[in-house]
Parts: C-alpha cells; sequence; structure tokens
C-alpha cells in the first residue's frame, strides 16, 4: 500500500434516535459505528499504517490482525469522501 497521508474530512452528526454518522463536506450522510469514528478521528495528516499500528497497540492486538479491516474501512471513507491525502 502506498505511503499515503490522510486527512478527515466533513463533520460528526447524530440522527434523530441518537445513532452516529459522518457527514461529508457536501452532505452526504453514513450510519457508522463508534470504531469506525475512532478510526476516522485517528487521521490527522496520517498514514494508514501508522493508524493501523495506532488501533493495535490501543486494543492490545498484533497489527496483523487489525491491518485487513482498517484498510477496508479506510478504503470506504475515502469513497464516501470522508478522507482526502489533501490538507
Amino acid at each position: 500500500m502506498a505511503v499515503e497521508k490522510l486527512f478527515k474530512r466533513g463533520q460528526i452528526g447524530e440522527t434523530p434516535q441518537g445513532e452516529k454518522l459522518l457527514v461529508n463536506d457536501k452532505g452526504n450522510a453514513y450510519l457508522v459505528s463508534d470504531s469506525v469514528i475512532a478510526i476516522w478521528s485517528s487521521f490527522k495528516g496520517n498514514t494508514t499504517e501508522e493508524v493501523v499500528q495506532e488501533v493495535a497497540t490501543v486494543i492490545g492486538r498484533d497489527p496483523s490482525e487489525v491491518r485487513e479491516p482498517i484498510e477496508q474501512i479506510v478504503s470506504q471513507l475515502k469513497e464516501a469522501e470522508l478522507l482526502s491525502s489533501a490538507e
């Protein structure tokens, strides 16, 4: 995977029922879990690998156990325009 520094885009929102949303700069909202918000919040010019290492340390797991799921989440967040390589 290329070494790409990523920055979070958009903001956190909430449904009237209290469910968490991530809302991109275009106003598109996505229902997400607290785990996805935690991963999204980690991107402040970090690479995906740096976030993998950080998450693995926090939850006490080997990075190889969390790499693939985090890479999938990152891919979806980029597609939803919630992560960008532009600051």
